[in-house]
């Protein structure tokens, strides 16, 4: 019990960064939709190659990298308006996108140098970030074999909702 203000607070803390994330990135989006930036962008992406396997693995590689460096929420803000109407555009069902952007961003969790899943991990266990990031190395092979099965056959994300919705 002595300890629960210090608790309370750092939580409070902790709960403000993220929450001051959100709505910044609610607002970057809201200022990408205003400008038109998703259908420049695609136009962009769209004169390289109009392959959807090319654009998937240019999406993949793009959120990994993003995933890197970012907290969730705020790629989520940021991206989701513009790479949606990208993939709509070469005919990716966009529950099977929202899949691949989601199994995306669960790996970013885990990938150093922010990885916030590998900080919280570090904070509740106490043992060293090194290695806890030596610990989950050998997981990210399978999840990316399992990124690009979702990613190049779409009936592996899609069967639930079909079989539940129909279509």
């Amino acid at each position: 019990m002595k300890d629960l203000w210090e608790i309370i607070k750092g939580t409070a803390i902790d709960s403000t960064v993220i929450i001051a994330l959100i709505g910044m990135a609610g607002i970057y989006g809201f200022l990408i939709i205003q400008s038109q930036v998703p259908q420049i962008f695609a136009a962009k992406i769209l004169a390289i190659t109009q392959n959807p396997l090319m654009i998937l693995l240019f999406v993949n590689l793009l959120l990994l990298a993003a995933g890197m460096f970012m907290e969730t929420m705020a790629i989520l803000g940021i991206l989701t308006p513009i790479l949606p109407p990208l993939v709509r555009e070469v005919g990716v069902d966009p529950i099977h996108f929202g899949i691949i952007m989601n199994f995306n961003l669960q790996i970013g969790l885990l990938t150093p140098p922010f990885g916030i899943l590998l900080f919280v991990l570090n904070k509740a266990t106490g043992v060293p970030l090194g290695k806890i990031i030596r610990g989950v190395v050998p997981y990210y092979i399978p999840l990316l074999v399992c990124l690009i099965l979702i990613s190049l056959f779409p009936i592996i994300s899609l069967w639930v909702p079909k079989l539940v919705f129909g279509g």
